[in-house]
């Protein structure tokens, strides 16, 4: 997924554990529930991420906020970082 256009989809509930989105076009995408580990490459500093919701049950997962409900995770899908 590298460099790939995800602008406006809607990727909710997706496993993005370890997946790579370095370049990844991220504006407008809908990527709540998103499940993510510290291996997911991302476009933006992760460090951020690990500060929004506490890791989910699965060892070494985490799980994204509602993107409509955030303003941070907006931010940072938006390229706003």
């Amino acid at each position: 997924m590298h460099g790939a256009s995800l602008r406006a989809a809607r990727c909710t509930h997706a496993d993005l554990s370890g997946a790579d989105v370095r370049g990844a076009d991220l504006a407008g995408a809908d990527l709540s529930g998103v499940r993510w580990s510290v291996e997911t490459l991302w476009p933006f500093e992760p460090s951020a991420l690990r500060r929004m919701p506490p890791p989910s049950d699965a060892p070494g997962g985490f799980v994204l906020p509602n993107s409509h409900t955030s303003p941070e995770l907006r931010r940072l899908l938006d390229g706003d970082h």
